[in-house]
């Protein structure tokens, strides 16, 4: 149980990090 929450918290960690840089380039573009 306690992986499976480890492994969806690591999912948003990867996501979030991906995301920013898009969200920059998405504004300034």
């Amino acid at each position: 149980m306690d992986g499976q929450n480890d492994f969806q918290e690591n999912k948003v960690k990867k996501l979030k990090k991906i995301e920013k840089p898009l969200y920059r380039a998405f504004q300034e573009g």
